[in-house]
């Protein structure tokens, strides 16, 4: 938190001499609801969505919005090793739209468009990016 804090500050220092700028973080739904095995991480996702909130008001004066992505499950190599993967993947596949989870590039298009001209008025915001698994959770 200190690390992302820290950055942001350095960071906005720099997008005030070009009239603005965007910060986009990636948080989890684990941040929101209790994942199997998150304990540690899903507090520090809390914490990192309420970090962009307060970043977003403080900055807002200086044209920069700052907004989370939280991302659900992606399929790859850190997936494949969460504990018990064997039976988590299938069962959360089981909640999600079209049951399949998320690939990087849905959070790369989505953190594209959050940087573009599109979402220019979005600040302050996590949006969901989870195929709608996590309200089945």
């Amino acid at each position: 938190m200190i690390g992302l804090h820290q950055g942001a500050m350095l960071a906005a220092h720099l997008m005030r001499r070009r009239g603005g700028g965007k910060i986009v973080t990636i948080s989890s739904p684990g941040a929101q609801r209790y994942i199997e095995h998150f304990g540690c991480m899903g507090p520090v996702k809390a914490a990192l969505e309420s970090l962009t909130r307060y970043l977003a008001v403080e900055l807002a004066q200086d044209n920069i919005q700052v907004n989370a992505i939280s991302a659900g499950p992606i399929y790859g190599e850190l997936l494949s090793k969460y504990p018990d993967a064997e039976r988590l993947i299938p069962y959360w596949e089981s909640l999600s739209a079209g049951h399949r989870l998320g690939e990087q590039s849905d959070v790369a298009n989505f953190a594209t468009y959050l940087l573009s001209e599109g979402g220019n008025k979005i600040t302050g915001s996590v949006l969901l990016v989870d195929s709608g698994g996590s309200q089945r959770i």
